[in-house]
């Protein structure tokens, strides 16, 4: 159609199409970028006209699976495999919405009948590194292979805090670092997946 009235139609870089649509008021001048789920799209132009164009088949999806990966989550983080595998509950904030801090107290209430089929860890995490938290303990964890005090309805109470509380399951956090904790879960059993079985929120004690 666009030939029968003398126009010749040429593929346009979707990143110049992002030139045309979004710097009109810096007089088409600037890098237009285009990112989809299987392509990434540049476009350097000056007044309209490309100075240079270039795409790569690494796009969106790419883009997320390397920061996924660089942050420390990965696909099988997610996949679900009852009784195989591995699935990861984590939370960067108590009951109330408010950010962990490493200045303050807080509990948290596990649920009898952990649903793993090999073993579950509870580990704290800093905030700012992502890395896990470096405090005075060999490990920053409480798990299957630590021992924890179990209550008698088979519940496990789990503190968090910068000094030692009684009893014995405390995970050491620092005065000015905020923290998230992940739980871990081996071998995941249905009451994970269908949500049968959830763990309580942290709470602050004060």
């Amino acid at each position: 159609m666009l030939r029968a009235i003398g126009f010749e139609p040429k593929s346009l870089n979707e990143g110049h199409a992002v030139t045309f649509a979004e710097l009109a008021e810096e007089d088409f001048t600037g890098i237009g970028i285009s990112c989809g789920g299987g392509m990434f799209n540049v476009c350097v132009a000056y007044k309209s006209v490309p100075a240079l164009t270039f795409a790569t088949s690494r796009g969106g999806d790419w883009i997320d699976n390397n920061v996924a990966h660089a942050i420390g989550m990965s696909p099988a983080m997610v996949e679900q495999h009852v009784g195989a595998g591995s699935q990861y509950l984590w939370t960067p904030r108590d009951a109330s919405g408010a950010f962990l801090d490493g200045a303050k107290n807080y509990q948290l209430h596990i649920p009898p009948a952990i649903p793993v089929k090999n073993f579950w860890s509870v580990v704290a995490y800093d905030a700012d590194s992502r890395s896990i938290l470096r405090n005075a303990q060999a490990f920053p964890s409480v798990s299957s292979y630590t021992n924890p005090q179990i209550n008698p309805d088979g519940s496990i109470d789990l503190s968090f805090g910068p000094l030692e509380p009684a009893g014995k399951n405390w995970i050491q956090t620092m005065p000015g670092k905020g923290w998230f904790t992940l739980f871990r879960f081996y071998g995941p059993l249905e009451p994970f997946f269908d949500k049968t079985w959830k763990p309580d929120d942290i709470v602050e004690v004060k």
